[in-house]
């Protein structure tokens, strides 16, 4: 059993390592993104890295973290600006696009947390209706043995009842047919 804990401890601590690894690898390549558009003087590259700055963001999108990527564009935005005042149209296109993308985003999870809820609630107005229904029935099948059970009881009991009579009877008799026996 150590040995299993043990194995499994060694695991997670390899896997934490390796996300914690690709983290600081990307923010790394995020932060020499953003220097070298600060430090560029060519207009040509500049547009290349705003690309590569922009492809980025939409991996971030696609990935789910809408957060990081309006977060990553903003910290960008001054310094593109800076650079070359022409790409400010484009850039401000690219966070207007990752903008609605995580209004479209928020929307499509609200609708789908509704829908979740709503098919959540669904099931368990069917679960408390099939939990009714099952305890009627056992409550029925319950009555119904315990009738069985009591008629079963009274006809034990007149069987006893008939039994003892006649057993009285029978000593009565015998009784009497030694007390004549004796007479003789």
């Amino acid at each position: 059993m150590k040995k299993i804990i043990l194995a499994v401890a060694v695991v997670a601590a390899a896997m934490t390592a390796a996300c914690s690894g690709e983290s600081a690898k990307v923010q790394d390549n995020e932060k020499a993104l953003k220097a070298k558009i600060e430090n560029c003087t060519n207009s040509d590259s500049l547009a290349v890295y705003v690309d590569q700055a922009r492809a980025y963001a939409q991996q971030l999108v696609n990935e789910g973290k809408v957060d990081e990527a309006k977060k990553y564009l903003d910290e960008l935005t001054p310094a593109i600006e800076k650079q070359d005042p022409s790409l400010k149209e484009q850039w401000t296109a690219a966070v207007a696009t990752i903008d609605k993308v995580s209004t479209n985003t928020a929307d499509s999870v609200g609708s789908a947390v509704s829908n979740t809820a709503d098919s959540l609630k669904s099931k368990a107005e069917d679960l408390k209706d099939a939990a009714a229904e099952k305890a009627g029935e056992l409550k029925d099948a319950a009555a119904d043995k315990a009738g069985e059970l009591k008629d079963a009881a009274s006809e034990k009991l007149n069987a006893a009842k008939e039994g003892t009579k006649n057993a009285v009877n029978n000593a009565v008799e015998s009784t009497q047919n030694a007390l004549e026996n004796l007479k003789k």
